[in-house]
């Protein structure tokens, strides 16, 4: 249906956002919704925002930032209320405030604020949390909340980021500048790299496969994007890590020591 021209293929999408629908459904719906070219699609699910059931919300703002227009109405929907900061993961915001369109970049720190500029002041901010006693249960509920989109750690979260049991061992310090200044060092194949199509997508990810028949990126959240070689337009690294600053974003000293405590598998500091 997604491939469907939208007058023809209305009349089955739009039922899916309905709030009676179960949430597999409504992703389903929204997930050929998002590739449809046609504004009355986009207003089509912009009014559905509301009842749809979290995991379709967090894929429709997936699936809408991938092209320009998306990203627009994505964004206009959060200060609308239709959709909330609570939707978006935080490398999706980290993307929003780098995107290329320079309307895009202003509505996203309109909405999510700009990105401090000078992440060893961060990382001054926050070395009083090295000092300061944590609680590694409210810890764990910031890693899932922030962390596990990208990183796996006791039994919790994704895959996609480095392994925290190596960054762990080299000592509190070390962790807490990887996690406030994550392109002081980044390793190779944790390079973000970004694909634009030739009808106006862009995504950003780890390069997964490039290969004759096409490429694929890795996303936060388990997702992957494979585009078809003939559809790649560009392909560039980005020469960061995918691991997005901000991080820190609406965080106390205290909850980075809760969330060390956590990593770091003590009660206190």
């Amino acid at each position: 249906l997604a491939q469907v021209p939208w007058e023809s293929s209305k009349e089955r999408l739009l039922p899916l956002l309905d709030a009676s629908q179960t949430e597999s459904a409504q992703r389903a719906g929204v997930g050929a919704i998002v590739r449809q070219r046609h504004d009355g699609a986009l207003a089509a699910l912009t009014n559905a925002l509301p009842h749809l059931k979290p995991s379709a919300r967090q894929r429709a703002v997936a699936g809408l930032m991938v092209r320009p227009e998306g990203a627009r109405v994505a964004l206009e929907a959060t200060h609308l209320g239709l959709l909330s900061a609570r939707d978006w993961t935080i490398p999706q915001m980290a993307a929003m405030r780098r995107h290329r369109d320079d309307s895009i970049r202003a509505l996203a720190e309109r909405e999510f604020g700009a990105a401090p500029a000078n992440r060893q002041a961060v990382v001054d901010q926050f070395v009083p949390a090295l000092s300061l006693q944590g609680d590694a249960t409210r810890g764990a509920a910031l890693f899932e909340e922030r962390c596990a989109g990208c990183h796996q750690f006791k039994g919790k979260g994704r895959a996609l980021g480095p392994d925290l049991a190596s960054v762990v061992s080299n000592g509190p310090e070390k962790l807490l500048v990887s996690i406030l200044d994550p392109n002081r060092e980044v390793a190779p194949n944790f390079m973000a790299w970004t694909v634009e199509t030739r009808d106006g997508e862009s995504t950003t990810g780890l390069l997964a496969t490039d290969e004759a028949s096409g490429v694929l990126l890795r996303l936060a959240g388990g997702l992957e994007t494979r585009v078809p070689r003939d559809r790649v337009a560009r392909l560039k690294p980005e020469g960061r890590s995918l691991m997005p600053e901000g991080l820190e974003a609406g965080l106390a000293p205290q909850q980075m020591a809760d969330l060390l405590a956590h990593l770091l598998g003590a009660s206190s500091r």
